[in-house]
C-alpha cells in the first residue's frame, strides 16, 4: 500500500504544500511500510491557519448562525463520518495497529458524540 501522493495541510479552504518541503511519513506498525506521505506544517502554515480561524471568528458566521442549524450542520457530519465508518477504521488500524473492532467502536463513539451535541446546540 505504499504511496507517492503527499496529503497536504488544509488551511482556509485549499489544500497547501508546505513551505519548508519537509514530510511526515506515516508507517504502518505490523510492517514498516510506509502508508502515507503527509507535508509536515510549519510556523508558516501555523500563521496561515490562524488567520484564517481568526477571520472566520471575526467574520461571526458560527457565531450569528441560528443554533438549529448549527445542530444540522453537526448532524451532517456525524451522517458524512458515519457513512465513511469502516474507511476510517480502516485507516486508523494501519496507521496505529490497533484492532480493528476497536477502531470501529472509536468511530461509532465519535459518531454519538457529534450526534449527542449536534441534539443540544438549539436548547443551550
Amino acid at each position: 500500500m505504499a504511496t507517492s501522493e503527499v496529503i497536504k495541510n488544509f488551511i482556509d479552504g485549499e489544500w497547501r504544500d508546505c513551505s519548508s518541503g519537509k514530510r511526515i511519513e506515516v508507517d504502518d506498525p505490523s510492517n514498516g511500510e510506509t502508508v502515507a506521505v503527509i507535508a509536515e506544517a510549519g510556523p508558516e502554515e501555523v500563521n496561515l491557519a490562524v488567520a484564517a480561524a481568526d477571520r472566520v471568528f471575526r467574520d461571526r458566521v458560527l457565531i450569528d448562525m441560528h443554533p438549529y442549524d448549527r445542530g444540522r450542520m453537526l448532524f451532517r457530519v456525524a451522517d458524512a463520518l458515519e457513512s465513511r465508518s469502516d474507511e476510517v477504521a480502516i485507516i486508523n488500524c494501519i496507521e496505529t495497529g490497533k484492532a480493528l473492532d476497536l477502531a470501529r467502536g472509536e468511530v461509532r463513539t465519535a459518531v454519538r458524540y457529534l450526534r449527542y451535541y449536534a441534539g443540544l446546540a438549539d436548547k443551550l
